[in-house]
């Protein structure tokens, strides 16, 4: 199996105080909204950031996925410019 990554970019500053971003990658081998599992989680995001998490077994075992978000902080928080992605093929500068 080719190795995989999945990676999260924040461009732009977040509002709100305190405010936290929770992200998980969800897997299901039916279409079906309601038969989802976590699979993988990223680290905690409070701030303008690029991170990403590398999948080791390769592939994933689910044949659908998404990403679930969930912002926390009080005062409206919010955060802005999200992109999550996934990079079958792995990352260029690994060695």
């Amino acid at each position: 199996h080719a190795p995989t990554f999945y990676q999260v970019n924040i461009f732009e500053a977040s509002d709100g105080t305190d405010e936290t971003l929770d992200i998980v990658i969800q897997g299901s081998n039916t279409s079906a909204s309601s038969g989802f599992v976590d699979w993988m989680t990223f680290p905690q995001i409070t701030a303008v950031t690029s991170t990403y998490v590398d999948i080791q077994r390769g592939i994933c075992p689910y044949r659908w996925r998404r990403a679930k978000t969930t912002v926390g902080g009080t005062n409206s928080p919010s955060f802005h410019g999200c992109i999550v992605s996934v990079h079958p093929a792995g990352r260029d500068d690994e060695k």
